[in-house]
């Protein structure tokens, strides 16, 4: 690693500059991700209203298996290698399980229209990621809005000068 090969003076001086960055983001009260974003307009915070429906449907409907499953690995898998092979497999088998037992119920009680509100339940848990990822861009936008142009300028300056300084030389 060519960082491990540096003379000590430079690397110290490195560490000291990457300090220094984040005590000054801790300082502002701001993260690295909302330095960076830059997504805050009308129509996002429209798609964020219209969206809370579906995406609150999508957490809620989607629930039950993943609990499930987060309690079974939580309790059973003692090694953290295996917990996310565990956790994906009981969650394939899990969610498989659930729709089709969903389907069965709510064709049989309501005919093609239950079958159209499973298919609307699991394409809201899709939803729902993606409408997540806009919130949280969202909150970053608003954080990053609130510190200023000047200061805002005066990070995006230091964290280029480290980027830089990262750059792995050929």
């Amino acid at each position: 690693n060519w960082l491990n090969a540096l003379d000590p003076d430079t690397r110290e001086k490195l560490e000291k500059a990457v300090e220094t960055y984040f005590d000054q983001l801790a300082g502002s009260a701001i993260s690295d991700l909302a330095l960076l974003s830059g997504k805050g307009s009308f129509v996002r915070q429209l798609f964020l209203i219209l969206g809370a429906a579906p995406a609150l449907l999508g957490r809620i409907g989607n629930w039950p298996p993943y609990w499930l499953a987060r309690r079974i690995v939580d309790k059973k898998v003692k090694y953290i290698e295996f917990y996310g092979s565990v956790f994906i497999g009981i969650c394939i088998g899990g969610y498989t399980l659930y729709y089709l037992l969903l389907l069965l119920l709510c064709g049989s009680l309501w005919g093609w229209l239950g079958l159209a509100g499973v298919g609307a339940v699991a394409l809201s848990g899709l939803w729902y990621i993606r409408y997540y990822d806009y919130w949280l861009e969202f909150q970053a936008y608003r954080q990053k809005k609130g510190l200023g142009e000047a200061k805002t300028a005066e990070l995006l300056r230091a964290r280029e000068v480290l980027i830089r300084t990262f750059e792995m030389p050929i």
